[in-house]
């Protein structure tokens, strides 16, 4: 019985803690590898999520630019009854705008743009419209619109009426909700106000009556330090700027000009180079955007990664980051539905 109880050897011992430690090494390298697994496609997930928002957001408001205006394509005139009708948040006639790698921007958002990228400027409508009530007075400054619940607008809301063949924009500086009397008065406190309270003609009834707004998306940098999209509208005179999606990184654009209204695109190009009444020939838009991981040290090196290079002529170009995130380019193209054929 004691020669059975003797216990371990010293070398048995060293064994039993070398296999303990090869097993405890191979479970920590598994759990290791299963980690890097997780965080790769996490972070993989979340930049399809990004971009697919991102596209979402964009890819609607290029689609409805200027669909306030109602049967866009066969509207003679557009007349703007603002004051200061030609500054960034009034100027209603151009529904597309753009501005090229952070260049020549308005003041309105000047210091909020990412270096080196560009920003995408849509006009058009937005919530329910209203209708108007028999022919009104031209040289009037009330016009009785349809009653709706809630109300389609309200005082200092910037509106358009248009009848398909002429539209006119002012902003509304009171509103009666129980009868739909719109006031659009000169003269008051409201922002940017009224030039006039004349129309160029009377419309008839049946006109349709809308808000409008200026909407810009820019890449800028949120308040975590990282780079995003953003979105900023104006509403009633006064302007909001929201994030959209974090880790947005560039965004290049490029318009697609048809210079002889055949309903084609006749040539590709970026906003620096468009003249001021090419805006009104652009029929469609191709967004580039990259995005990336929020997190650092995802991949096992530094990895390039391919975006669109206007400098290269529009080619894709291999970059070499200095940080090891994943990153991601996409690119789409989007046509403004009221000026297809």
């Amino acid at each position: 019985m004691s020669a059975q109880s003797r216990g371990f050897s010293l070398i048995e011992l060293m064994i039993v803690l070398a296999l303990d430690a090869v097993i405890i090494a191979g479970v920590f390298s598994v759990f290791q590898s299963n980690q890097s697994v997780y965080r790769t496609n996490d972070a993989m997930a979340r930049l399809q999520e990004n971009v697919r928002i991102s596209y979402d957001y964009l890819s609607r408001e290029i689609r409805m630019a200027g669909s306030g205006y109602s049967c866009l394509s066969s509207i003679d005139a557009m007349y703007n009854m603002l004051k200061d009708a030609t500054g960034f948040d009034q100027q209603f006639g151009t529904i597309v705008q753009g501005y090229d790698n952070g260049n020549s921007l308005p003041t309105e958002i000047s210091t909020d743009v990412k270096t080196g990228t560009d920003v995408l400027v849509v006009r058009g409508s937005y919530g329910t419209g209203s209708k108007l009530e028999g022919t009104m007075n031209n040289n009037s400054a009330v016009l009785r619109t349809t009653v709706m619940d809630p109300a389609p607008f309200g005082g200092s809301d910037i509106v358009v009426i248009t009848d398909c063949r002429t539209a006119s924009i002012f902003q509304v500086t009171h509103y009666t909700e129980s009868n739909g009397t719109t006031v659009h008065n000169t003269g008051n406190s409201t922002t940017p106000g009224n030039a006039t309270k004349n129309f160029p003609y009377a419309y008839s009834a049946g006109a349709s009556v809308i808000k409008v707004r200026t909407t810009s998306y820019y890449v800028g940098t949120n308040d975590d330090g990282n780079s995003a999209l953003f979105v900023r509208n104006t509403d009633a005179g006064s302007a909001e700027t929201h994030e959209i999606v974090e880790g947005i990184t560039d965004m290049q654009l490029e318009y697609a000009v048809d210079t002889n209204s055949d309903g084609y695109p006749d040539e590709y190009k970026t906003a620096a180079a468009i003249t001021a009444g090419e805006w009104d020939q652009v029929i469609s838009v191709r967004v580039s955007l990259l995005a990336e991981s929020l997190e650092d040290n995802i991949t096992d090196s530094k990895t390039p990664y391919q975006f669109y290079q206007r400098e290269t002529d529009g080619t894709l170009t291999e970059i070499t980051p200095t940080d090891r995130k994943i990153r991601r380019s996409s690119s789409f193209v989007v046509a403004i539905r009221g000026r297809l054929q």
